[in-house]
């Protein structure tokens, strides 16, 4: 007989953040930090940069040193340990999907907004990742 809390059993959980609007990924993050701790399984939060910035006087390295801080904060908040993942990369879809791939990510959980005009014809991040992912992916309104 199987376990039925084994199909919630996550090894590997990675939530996708974009840190111009973090604040949306809230939802996400408290749902990925349920499920690590009742499987034991590691907790990962993403975030890819552009390796241009916003301004010319932008850098990766110190939207990474504010990522790496707010990462932290969680860490306690949480009481668990979170891996911090900044990737500095034009396409953030590549960049989640490459790290899906390389560190054997089992569940992706990942906020999505209502669709705009350009969702409707490029399609979201969000629907990328559901469509192109080697693992399950659970997107949160």
């Amino acid at each position: 007989m199987t376990d039925p809390d084994a199909a919630l059993s996550y090894r590997k959980l990675m939530v996708p953040v974009d840190m111009r609007h973090r604040e949306n990924s809230a939802k996400s993050i408290e749902t990925a930090a349920a499920l690590a701790a009742s499987s034991g399984g590691e907790f990962l939060i993403m975030t890819a940069a552009n390796p241009l910035g916003k301004h010319l006087t932008d850098s990766p390295e110190s939207d990474e040193k504010a990522f790496r801080s707010w990462i932290e904060e969680l860490s306690h908040r949480y009481g668990r340990p979170i891996t911090p993942i900044f990737r500095s990369h034009e396409s953030p879809e590549w960049a989640i999907l490459q790290e899906c791939r390389e560190r054997g990510v089992d569940l992706v959980v990942m906020a999505s907004h209502d669709p705009r005009l350009a969702d409707h014809i490029f399609g979201s991040h969000a629907s990328h990742i559901v469509r192109h992912a080697p693992c399950s992916v659970l997107v949160m309104r």
